[in-house]
């Protein structure tokens, strides 16, 4: 996830734990309404990282 614009949701088969991962960072023990808010914060419109060439300008 650090290298691309992936948004990573992961189970534990053994806990059940979801961890989201996006931009190289791992958000850990969501509950399902967490989860959707912050699915919902990543996907949002507008809601990416700029380019160099975007903050350059």
């Amino acid at each position: 996830s650090e290298i691309s614009d992936a948004i990573i949701v992961i189970v534990s088969e053994e806990t059940g734990g979801i961890s989201v991962a996006k931009d190289g960072e791992l958000r850990r023990n969501l509950d399902p309404a967490r989860l959707q808010q912050t699915l919902q914060r990543y996907l949002a419109i507008g809601h990416r990282k700029r380019t160099k060439q975007e903050v350059a300008e």
